[in-house]
């Protein structure tokens, strides 16, 4: 048998064949075949163990609530980087307003670690190895413990028994089981005056930690003789309702109980092995007075999670201060006492919260989802199957998308004088159809090779058509071919057939359809009914001569101009908004009413279904125009929220998104900068733990690595 000297080390070997092996010989198996000579590890190892078992430091000092005379008083860029998704509403607050909650924020900032509580075991899908733990796998343990052995294999061996070994911890990319955090706020008396502000500040704060964390987030503010209304965003629309909302009396037990009864209500589609786990938080104003009881207590004085403040009584000649507590598995955690600014401004930033809320609430920015031109088209992006044709500053990408990543690409250089007139993708073909030099120009392009090369199938010189032009920057127009006609339509919707010449070959010739075209997304088109005129649609996928038509109610018809559209080929259903922040969703059938669908100024409808007499609908809040940056699936029934499904919270890139498209059972984003240039290309995957994978995919990437075809191939 092996014999060891007094430092642990081997001195000879004489192991029995098949004799169990001693504890050191253990430790020598199992660090066989990891042996180096990197200088160091030891010691860094222990480094990291002793900065692991160091006491965390004190919190920072509270910074104090800003005053109006301060520089930056209310700059966001205090804040930390996890009130992003916030910004919009945060922004629109008045300068009082925004001051006071930024500085209640940074204290708030301060209790953070109260708010901490154990997580789910993760699971979902694997994406890599993150930090350290002292709980994990074998295969996972940092190779510096195990060169242990080389130096000290006893060591090695006392501290895998005593579970001091350091593993390096698995990431998943999105885990099976989120959280949800429910936020019930008490409008009672205590919200008078600076109470309603310390719980707006509360609010903010508790989104901020359920964002962080990647859980869900539903607020709600009681009591309420409707009661409760549950709100799962932070936004401009949300926020005013709480400020105007008051009660005699504060938030009991039994409205907490009541609420819980019409969330669970409005969320009927969770399925208990998903169901998540639920982290309720009350928030209100609690009495100073020892033993102030009423017959019925107030919520947060037995809640077992509760974030409750106390307002000082004034003193002449000092600012209003209020004592705040955190109470979490019913024992308190933190405790902070906040200082206001003088009367007069906390009474400015109450009048007025908001700076221009009719701006802000009700338009958005010049030049930005203006009403389009009928014929409008898809924008920025177009997904033809397999094949995902995105639109840039440069000129047209034309990519192979294989569910998880992107194969081969091509570019298509667009010059300064041309205007891309329609493009068509098949699995092996592309047409494109320019408009350069006062001339229709005809190509074909192959995608079944990595050959650069293109096929110009002729020209037309016809008549002058004006409004070739007018679709906007990025704009991907379609181009039809069916029954081997080639149809392009104008920025107005009239559509063209533009065919070959048999006796003249290289050149084109025009004619003018009376189809009436209104909008186009991706491999589909949306016409008006020829026969019906503009009571019934039409949808035609291209080379398919079935069409699903959608019926207007009796005696309405299709306005001129529609604002926006949404067709989802995935559930077969359209809609579309004539009027601002109301849409209409047509029947399937004759002579059934159509649905229509209220929305905010911030939201944009994705898709809608009618489905048995409600609603079925996906929504996006865009963070550009006060919304939360979330696309949330919501059932209504008679204008109410009826079902809740999973919500897509979009992330640090949710105030940047230009364009957002549900098709295959994702999302596809592009994400531009502050001019709506497009620089990345996000999809949004949903995964079988019932959240969504991200993928990025920078164009500049795709661009690199594409092929690039010579214009004057193509129509120069």
């Amino acid at each position: 048998m092996s014999t060891y000297d007094p430092d642990g080390k081997r001195t000879g070997d004489s192991a029995t064949p098949g004799a169990a092996p001693s504890i050191p010989e253990a430790a020598d198996w199992v660090a066989q075949g990891l042996r180096t000579n990197y200088a160091g590890l030891v010691k860094a190892a222990a480094q990291k163990r002793a900065a692991l078992a160091a006491p965390e430091r004190p919190p920072e000092p509270a910074v104090p609530i800003a005053r109006p005379s301060e520089p930056n008083a209310g700059d966001l860029e205090r804040l930390p980087p996890a009130y992003a998704p916030f910004a919009p509403v945060l922004e629109a607050l008045s300068l009082p307003l925004r001051q006071i909650i930024h500085g209640l924020l940074a204290e708030l900032e301060t209790t953070l670690a109260a708010f901490e509580v154990r997580e789910f075991a993760q699971q979902g899908e694997f994406e890599g190895l993150g930090g350290l733990t002292t709980r994990g796998d074998m295969a996972h343990v940092l190779q510096s413990e195990l060169l242990l052995r080389t130096e000290a294999p006893l060591e090695f061996l006392r501290r895998f028994a005593e579970s001091e070994i350091l593993y390096h911890a698995p990431q998943y990319a999105d885990p099976g089981t989120r959280s949800l955090y429910r936020v019930m706020i008490s409008s009672g008396p205590g919200l008078l005056g600076h109470g309603r502000i310390v719980a707006l500040a509360a609010l903010f704060f508790l989104a901020r930690v359920a964002h962080e964390r990647g859980a869900e987030f539903h607020w709600c503010y009681l009591p309420r003789e409707e009661g409760a209304d549950w709100f799962d965003e932070v936004s401009i629309r949300t926020v005013m309702r709480f400020l105007k909302s008051a009660s005699y009396r504060e938030m009991s037990g039994d409205d907490v109980a009541d609420a819980d009864g019409s969330w669970t209500g409005a969320t009927p589609g969770r399925s208990e092995d998903r169901d998540p786990r639920l982290l309720d938080w009350v928030v209100g104003a609690q009495s100073s007075l020892a033993g102030a009881r009423d017959a019925q207590p107030p919520a947060v004085v037995d809640a077992p999670n509760a974030l409750t403040f106390t307002l000082k009584a004034p003193i002449p000649g000092t600012p209003r201060a209020t004592d705040i507590r955190v109470r979490r598995a019913g024992r308190e955690r933190a405790r902070r006492r906040m200082v206001f600014p003088e009367d007069k401004i906390c009474r400015s930033a109450l009048e007025q919260p908001f700076d221009q809320l009719n701006a802000v609430a009700d338009a958005r920015p010049p030049g930005v989802r203006q009403v389009p031109p009928r014929g409008g088209q898809s924008q920025y992006l177009a997904v033809c199957g397999s094949v995902i044709l995105i639109r840039t500053d440069w000129g047209l990408l034309i990519c192979d998308w294989t569910k998880r990543w992107f194969g081969r690409c091509r570019y298509v250089p667009i010059e300064a004088d041309a205007t891309l007139v329609g493009v068509s993708a098949t699995a092996r073909t592309l047409l494109l159809l320019m408009h350069a030099r006062n001339a229709l120009a005809l190509s074909q392009i192959s995608l079944t090779t990595d050959a650069p090369d293109g096929l110009l199938l002729g020209r037309a010189t016809g008549p002058d058509i004006k409004d070739l032009v007018g679709r906007g920057r990025y704009a991907i127009p379609p181009l039809g071919n069916d029954y081997d006609l080639i149809q392009f339509y104008t920025a107005s919707g009239q559509s063209w057939f533009i065919y070959q010449l048999a006796d003249r070959p290289g050149e084109l010739a025009l004619t003018i359809d009376g189809l009436d075209l209104r909008f186009a997304q991706n491999q589909y088109r949306v016409f008006v009914d020829r026969i019906t005129g503009s009571q019934r649609l039409e949808v035609r996928k291209r080379r398919e001569s079935r069409a699903k038509r959608f019926w207007l109610p009796s005696g309405q018809t299709l306005p001129a101009d529609v604002l926006d559209w949404a067709w989802s080929p995935d559930e077969s259903s359209l809609a579309f908004s004539a009027e601002a922040n109301v849409w209409t969703i047509p029947e399937r059938k004759e002579g059934e009413a159509a649905e229509m669908l209220s929305v905010a100024p911030c939201e944009q409808v994705l898709t809608a279904l009618v489905n048995e007499g409600g609603v079925i609908a996906r929504i996006w809040s865009d963070a550009r125009y006060g919304g939360n940056g979330t696309v949330r699936e919501l059932g209504y029934l008679d204008g109410r929220v009826v079902h809740r499904g999973p919500t897509l919270m979009l992330g640090d890139v949710g105030s940047k998104i230009v364009y957002l498209q549900y098709v295959d059972g994702g999302y596809w984003a592009v994400v531009g900068d502050d001019g709506g240039r497009p620089h990345t290309l996000i999809r949004y995957r949903r995964t079988q733990g019932g959240g969504y994978s991200t993928h990025r995919f920078p164009l500049a990437e795709l661009r690199a690595k594409a092929v690039t075809l010579d214009p004057k191939q193509l129509y120069a």
